[in-house]
């Protein structure tokens, strides 16, 4: 008979308990039936049952004695009984290969890595799971016993050891793999219309986790491409179809991976490179989880638009110097600022190398990070967007979202112009420059909630103008093969206060992009300056993101800062043109000033406020904005007293918002 306390010591005497039962049953409270743990296997209820299964449960002998049948004491539902039971039983039946892991298939069995192969990965995953839940469950029991024979150890008066797992691990449930890490790299770039043209380049292997997408695998290859293309040939790969991946060949097959779906995971990618007849992964690179690729490029252009190993303005076009020779009339290598500005090379310095010649470079995507330096308010905004028809005679379509947004705005600014502060926000899990006027130029203080919104639209509105004028122009690049460096236009929005004693302050609002290296491309303008981001990604890709733009036009419609005819003259008087211009056929500054409408003295186009032509007396604005300034001003001496009490405006973090 064994223990009515514990199920364990087959041999006791009928009636008897374990000494330890003894002692705990008279140190402890005595409980009823009804109370005591059973058994999740054959239903038997024990007073101080181990675990979850009994030691009979536990045995794997078919012919074991039976549990005590005592009345009240076992349940009828037996079905997981079965189930753990002839679990336990085949896998001692088939024990399992370390080696190779390989054994006969059962209903109670995942199917091994072999069968997982052919229908990509989806018992792995099953495998994984099956695995997962395995030590999840035992985490889990192994946890909630101890909890019980400590507070039993407790009530007695005993002391325990501690146990072996730490508590973070009985709380984290079931232990997640980590990610495996495979590296990616293009090893050799193959000119597909000129074998014999060679591109010379550093090999970079890019460490991706398993779960990322294959097309983002695919996306960053492409971008590494253009970048060595545009530096060497002036040529830029845009889009997939300009390029063809293959497996770098280990006996001189080539097979594509452009028809892989770009949907799957490169763990899956992985699954199959190493694991499907055809597809060649060295035995060496299967070790370290390396994928070699080589690279078939559709280049030069078969079309006679190519401009071959040296453009059209004598530009020695190789990457390093030391691996091609150079011809004794070319110059240096072009930068940012020759395709932005002057032709004129003299003072251009060398750019620096990142790696060294020959060596190949492993490293990891990375980002940066924000956070708050001061004190933080909170408003309480709606969004405020344009729409832009590709009909000009349409006008804009403004909207204001009906949904309100929490924001958190920085008290101090962390950068200012002569017109606009900007500030640090806080909208979800993102961070904004958020900018206001506090001067429009009149030299009259802080402009009035109204006029600021004004302005601020004016400013989004020309924005999007530009926004539509660069997408053609980068289309129009793009079709005819001119390589530019790429830009964009800055998403901005407008975000205004609808609740609260600042009601009405408004914000123009853009990403935030935390990096020193900002340039200024115009100094002509009062109402703003053009700041360029140039972004360079870890892959090696240039992007100019372009924010607080100005604009002119002949009929003053491009809002605070428009000199009209007077901007577009000295546009026309400093601009230079370089070789973007000259592909684009376009015409000379000099022969368009020409073109232009004489300039009338007594043209309205400059009289804007903050404008060469403005005129200093108050009284020649607009009568609905001086209306409307009175009311602001007396709307903003009512709520003064109410600041404390309705908390808008009180100096908290967004961190001890959220502890509130």
């Amino acid at each position: 008979m064994v223990c009515s306390g514990c199920s364990r010591f087959k041999k006791l005497p009928e009636g008897r308990r374990c000494d330890p039962c003894t002692r705990l049953a008279a140190a402890s409270a005595p409980k009823a039936l009804e109370e005591w743990p059973l058994c999740n296997s054959c239903g038997t209820a024990y007073e101080f049952l181990y675990g979850t299964v009994c030691s009979i449960c536990s045995e794997p002998d078919d012919h074991s004695m039976p549990p005590p049948s005592l009345p009240g004491q076992t349940v009828a539902d037996t079905s997981r009984s079965t189930v753990h039971l002839d679990a336990a039983r085949e896998a001692m039946n088939n024990p399992v290969d370390p080696r190779t892991y390989s054994a006969p298939s059962s209903s109670q069995r995942v199917p091994s890595n072999q069968n997982a192969a052919a229908v990509h990965s989806d018992n792995n995953t099953a495998r994984s799971n099956h695995a997962s839940a395995v030590l999840g469950g035992f985490i889990t029991g192994y946890g909630s016993t101890y909890a019980r024979v400590q507070a039993k150890a407790n009530a007695s008066g005993l002391k325990i050891p501690q146990p072996k797992l730490s508590a973070a691990a009985l709380q984290a449930g079931p232990i997640k793999k980590p990610s495996q890490l495979i590296n990616v790299g293009i090893t050799r770039i193959v000119n597909r219309f000129n074998e014999k043209l060679t591109t010379h380049f550093n090999t970079q292997v890019i460490s991706y986790p398993e779960s990322t997408l294959w097309s983002d695998v695919a996306r960053d290859l492409m971008f590494w491409l253009d970048g060595i293309y545009t530096m060497q040939f002036k040529y830029r790969i845009q889009s997939e179809a300009d390029f063809t991946l293959v497996f770098t060949p280990s006996k001189g097959t080539l097979n594509s991976v452009n028809d892989f779906d770009p949907d799957s995971t490169l763990g899956n990618f992985w699954i199959a490179c190493t694991q499907t007849p055809g597809l060649h992964v060295i035995p060496k690179n299967i070790k370290v989880h390396r994928l070699e690729l080589t690279a078939h490029v559709n280049y030069p252009q078969q079309d006679g638009n190519s401009v071959g190993p040296y453009d059209d303005e004598g530009f020695a076009t190789s990457a390093f110097s030391t691996h091609t020779t150079r011809s004794t009339t070319s110059k240096k290598r072009r930068t940012v600022e020759d395709d932005t500005g002057s032709d004129d090379e003299s003072h251009r310095p060398k750019r620096q190398a990142i790696t060294k010649k020959g060596g190949h470079l492993y490293h990891t995507n990375i980002t940066g990070s924000v956070s708050f330096s001061s004190a933080a308010v909170k408003f309480v905004v709606r969004k405020v967007v344009v729409s832009l028809s590709s009909d000009s005679d349409t006008a804009p379509k403004w909207s204001k979202s009906d949904e309100k947004l929490s924001v958190w705005v920085a008290k101090e600014k962390f950068a200012s112009g002569k017109t606009k502060n900007a500030f640090k926000m806080q909208l979800g899990g993102s961070y904004y420059a958020a900018k206001s006027f506090y001067d429009l130029g009149d030299h009259l203080g802080t402009p009035s909630h109204y006029r600021n919104l004004k302005h601020l639209k004016e400013e989004l509105l020309r924005q999007k103008t530009i926004e539509q004028a660069l997408s053609r122009f980068n289309r129009e690049a793009k079709d005819q093969r001119i390589s530019v460096f790429e830009m964009e236009v800055a998403d901005s929005f407008i975000l205004e206060v609808v609740d609260g004693p600042q009601a009405g302050l408004a914000w123009i609002v853009d990403p935030f992009l935390d990096s020193k290296n900002m340039r200024k491309l115009s100094g002509t303008d009062m109402a703003g300056i053009v700041h360029p981001i140039a972004r360079r990604n870890i892959i090696g890709t240039d992007c100019l993101t372009l924010f607080d733009l100005m604009g002119h036009s002949i009929d003053g419609t491009m809002g605070l800062g428009d000199k009209g005819l007077t901007g577009i003259q000295d546009f026309c008087n400093q601009h230079q043109c370089n070789r973007i211009c000259k592909k684009f056929d376009l015409e000379k500054t000099t022969k368009l000033a020409l073109r232009l409408p004489l300039d009338d003295d007594d043209s309205d186009t400059d009289k804007y406020i903050g404008g060469e032509n403005a005129s200093d007396d108050p009284s020649s604005f607009d009568r609905d904005d001086a209306e409307r300034d009175f009311n602001d001003a007396n709307a903003e001496n009512e709520v003064t007293s109410a600041d404390a009490e309705s908390g808008s405006g009180k100096d908290i973090s967004p961190e001890a918002e959220s502890e509130k």
